[in-house]
Formats: structure tokens, sequence, C-alpha cells
């Protein structure tokens, strides 16, 4: 069989460098694993980082696309917003409409017609099947959800694009359960296929040592500089962390990018989400651009003097340079404030032998059995956060038998090798026959 995987029109393939986000990264670890057993080509947007544009590597077919037209039609749409002419529906947004990237669209159809593929597995973008099934009226689809927008965005419009898809398959049973309560006659279709992590990358059994001192303690986090990350919540906590530890710093790893308002806020039936909106400027919030650093310059500001050197931001960084952190940190906390998918990082810190603190969003309440593998608390909750890392931080006992137990727990069901079985088995059960070959 052949497949094509059909990134974000914003992602790049390969090489995979820091300040990519989760979705390129897992199709990577995907797509290497495939390739064992089919052909495989993968879509992405051109980084300029190669000269060329078409390359294989590791047994993997790799077409980078280049796309002009999209900046200056922001321009135009961004215009538009601020009168009563276009995109002013929130479930209908610019980025989920047709002429958003629509030359990645249409180039990846046409090079998909030629490479005869069987299977054409996307990434979120549900208005990238229409266009590639024209070209290839006989290819077998896959939708692949990381996000909420199946059941987020018009109903009318989601429906008529995924209607006639083979799989649709989600991150998570939080996200999967929505699409069915939404599409109840694909039901039968939705699926969960959790974000895979690489067991040898990231299964450390020696740990490097602890410091001994009894208040200088390491905390991490690892996830977008975004308002939705909660951020804000996890500084109040750590100010109570510091009045006990007063030696403990907090290292804080990611792009500084505000997540787009429009893929989260507007959307979003939840309150604490919907308040969000007050992270993102009036400007930020009426144009369909990332306004890079904002949240960032808001938390800068938060910071309270008491917490001047403790708290470090590190920026974008490779995974091999994300090793040394995990292995050295006493806790990893994800503070999420919205509907969290699925949250890799807490699965890399399982692996890593971390204990972790993070909050009953989503579907890290799948990945997290609370006071088993880890720690769960309410919400944009400083206090019972604060509380829930003293408690591990004070408590080695406890804090080992969760990590022992989320370590399991990652490779039995979170490790790379079994989500790749289970996408080929899917593939096997719900692609017919005359796909494969």
């Amino acid at each position: 069989m052949k497949i094509a995987l059909v990134l974000q029109p914003w992602d790049t393939a390969v090489p995979v460098v820091g300040g990519d986000t989760s979705i390129p990264i897992l199709n990577h670890k995907l797509a290497k694993r495939l390739a064992e057993y089919h052909k495989v080509v993968i879509y992405s947007k051109d980084n300029g980082l190669r000269p060329e544009t078409e390359y294989d590597e590791e047994g993997i077919k790799y077409r980078r696309i280049k796309c002009f037209v999209r900046d200056r039609l922001r321009k135009i749409v961004n215009m538009l917003r601020r009168t009563s002419l276009g995109f002013t529906n929130p479930r209908r947004p610019f980025f989920a409409s047709h002429i958003y990237y629509p030359e990645y669209g249409i180039k990846v159809a046409r090079d998909i017609r030629k490479e005869e593929c069987d299977v054409v597995h996307i990434h979120n973008f549900t208005q990238y099947i229409p266009v590639i099934r024209a070209f290839n009226p006989k290819c077998r689809f896959v939708i692949h959800m990381h996000c909420e927008w199946l059941s987020q965005l018009d109903r009318a419009m989601m429906w008529r694009r995924v209607k006639k898809v083979d799989l649709i398959l989600s991150c998570s049973e939080h996200v999967t359960d929505r699409i069915r309560q939404r599409f109840p006659v694909l039901a039968d279709k939705c699926h969960t296929l959790f974000n895979g992590v690489d067991l040898e990358q990231f299964n450390s059994t020696s740990r490097l040592e602890r410091e001994t001192h009894p208040t200088k303690k390491s905390l991490l986090f690892v996830g977008r500089i975004s308002p939705e990350k909660g951020l804000h919540v996890l500084i109040k906590a750590f100010e109570e962390v510091v009045k006990r530890f007063p030696d403990a710093h907090l290292n804080l790893i990611g792009p500084k990018v505000n997540a787009p308002f429009d893929f989260i806020v507007p959307i979003s039936d939840d309150k604490i989400t919907s308040d969000l909106a007050k992270y993102y400027t009036k400007k930020a919030a009426v144009e369909v651009v990332r306004f890079e650093d904002e949240y960032y310059q808001i938390l800068q500001r938060v910071i309270p003097d008491s917490l001047t050197g403790k708290i470090i931001f590190h920026g974008s960084i490779s995974h091999d340079e994300l090793l040394p952190y995990y292995r050295t940190a006493d806790i990893f906390i994800l503070p999420s404030v919205w509907e969290e998918p699925y949250g890799i990082p807490v699965v890399e810190a399982m692996m890593a032998r971390v204990p972790i603190v993070s909050t009953k969003s989503g579907g890290i309440k799948e990945v997290v059995q609370d006071g088993k593998t880890g720690f769960l608390v309410e919400r944009d909750d400083s206090e019972e956060m604060g509380k829930a890392i003293i408690s591990l931080l004070e408590n080695n006992e406890l804090s080992q038998s969760l990590v022992e137990a989320a370590h399991e727990r990652a490779i039995t069901k979170f490790s790379s090798e079994p989500v790749v079985q289970e996408l080929i088995r899917y593939y096997n059960q719900y692609l017919p026959e005359k796909a494969k070959r």
C-alpha cells in the first residue's frame, strides 16, 4: 500500500528542528515505522532548509510544497473581518476555509495523483479532503484530528467534508467522543490513536544525580508559551513552592508563540478557554496571524520580584537538548487551562521517570491516572497546583511510586511501536482490499 501523509500547511517534515510542533515530530516517527511495511510519501511546507523540494530519505519520499498566495490573502481577509463582509462567524473561520493555503491543497492533490497513492492520511485540515479527492477519486481517506475542530466548527461545513472519509482518527478519547456525539452516523469510523513517544529516546533507566540540598528543586514545563498552556497559573503556584523551597527554580522550554486566537478562543464553549481572550490584544483577536511573544511579554510583567532569576525561559530547543532537562527535573508540570487534546510532553516525562503534576484537562485525564501515575488538579487553580507540587517534593516515597507506575503505563500504552501497530490494524480493518497493493 502507498500512503500519503499530509501535514498541516505550515508544518515542515524534516529536518525536525527546535520549535517544530508536535504533529511533524509525531508524523516523522510514524512515517519511519510505516515505511517498514508500506511505501510512504510525506507532504509538508517547504521550509527553505534544503535546496531540493523532492527527495528520498530513510525509505520515505518527501515532497515540500512552496506556497505564495496565503500572505496576500491574509491581508484581504483581515480587511474583510473589520467589516461585515466575511469570516465574521467564528465557527466558519478563515483557517478552515478553502482559501487558506489554497496552493498547498492543489499541489498536494496533483502530486498524490502522480505518485499513485492508495491512502491519503490528512492531519487536522478537512478542507483539503474535497480537492485531493477530486484529483484522486479512487484513494481512501483518513482524517487525523489532534484538536477539537471537527466538533467545534460549523457542523454543515464539517459534514460535507468528512461524510465519505474511510477512517477518522483522534489523539484521545476526549476528542473522539465529541466527534461521535456530533456525527453519530460516523461513530463506527471514529477511533483513538494516541500520539506515540520514542521509547529509546526518553526511556531513561539511569537518572542523573539529584541535588542533595533539601530546598534546591528543579521544576520543568515543556510546550508553547501560549495562554492556553496556563503558565500564568503555574507562576502563581510557583510563588507558593518557593516559600517552602526557596532555592527552587522553574525551567520553561518552548517557542514563545501565541496559538492563534481563532484556533482556540472563539470556537470553544468552555468558559475557562473563552476567558483566555484577555491575554490577546484587540489587534491579535482580529488579525489572522500569530503575535509571536505577546503572552510571553505579559508573563514577564506578572512575574514578581521575589521570583527574579528563578524562572528561566529557554525558548525552543531540540529533542536531544531537551533530554537532560527531563533527567534532572524533580517535577514536570503541564498547567493547561483549556481542554488539552492530548499532551505529548506529559508522556515524555512519564518515559523519563519524572513525577507529574498536570490538570484535569481533556486528553490528559486519559494519560495520567490521578493519584496513581501523577497528580491532576482542577484547571485554573494555582492554589491546588502549588499544594500538589509541594506534596510531591516533600514525599520522595510517594513520588517514586508514581514515577514507576507512570513509566510502566507509558511503555505499555504510549510508546511508538504499539501506536504504529494500532494504526496498521486500523488501515487493514477500514481500508478495502483494493486499496492495498
